[in-house]
């Protein structure tokens, strides 16, 4: 355990430690040759776990984020991608119902947003977001509606959690919805076309 009594002498220098799976971001108060002694001592363990650190005083990258020391003295974030990232953006042409095509746009510019502290950074990250989309087949329109969606929107409600939302807005008559799962292929949306006509109709019935 890193926070026994075993490693206390280094424990003490760390205010923050925040770990996901396996990634691990935190605060350090004391030395940098004592931070260093405390990354080598973690390395010695029965397990073979091996720890690599990235030591900087004004900026780090965790996760999909770029944490930095802004003009103010004040905690930044912006988008964070590997060197080695490669486009994994689901092609436009893949068959995918279109909703769900023309949804990814909006999702991943408002992570953008979210991501991002300053309206500067967001743009600049959204020009390499959009050709990177537009290598994936998506038009130019799609892109334009999905980028003003997320400039309009404000940052401070994207980074409440979205289950926030969910909670407040379930209800019990909502609970007991009846959904309908089609198949994830272009053929089914004639059926769901059809199948949504009525839909209300038969919702209506059950009551």
């Amino acid at each position: 355990m890193v926070f026994g009594d075993e490693l206390a002498e280094y424990t003490q220098y760390i205010p923050i430690w925040l770990l996901y799976i396996d990634d691990i971001i935190l605060v350090w108060s004391g030395t940098q040759e004592k931070l260093h002694e405390f990354i080598s001592r973690l390395n010695v363990n029965k397990i073979n776990l091996k720890v690599t650190a990235e030591i900087d005083k004004n900026t780090v990258n965790f996760l999909d984020k770029c944490i930095f020391r802004g003009a103010d003295n004040n905690i930044q974030t912006s988008l964070y991608r590997k060197k080695t990232a490669t486009n994994n953006l689901l092609h436009a042409s893949n068959q995918h119902p279109q909703n769900t095509i023309k949804g990814i746009p909006t999702g991943q510019y408002l992570r953008v947003r979210r991501l991002c502290s300053t309206l500067d950074d967001f743009k600049a990250e959204a020009k390499k977001l959009y050709l990177r989309f537009k290598q994936r087949g998506n038009s130019h329109n799609s892109l334009k509606k999905a980028y003003n969606k997320a400039l309009a929107a404000h940052r401070n409600t994207l980074l409440i959690p979205r289950k926030h939302f969910i909670d407040k807005k379930k209800t019990d008559e909502q609970s007991n919805i009846i959904r309908l799962i089609a198949m994830n292929i272009r053929k089914s949306n004639k059926y769901l076309t059809n199948t949504g006509t009525f839909w209300n109709r038969m919702m209506n019935s059950k009551r």
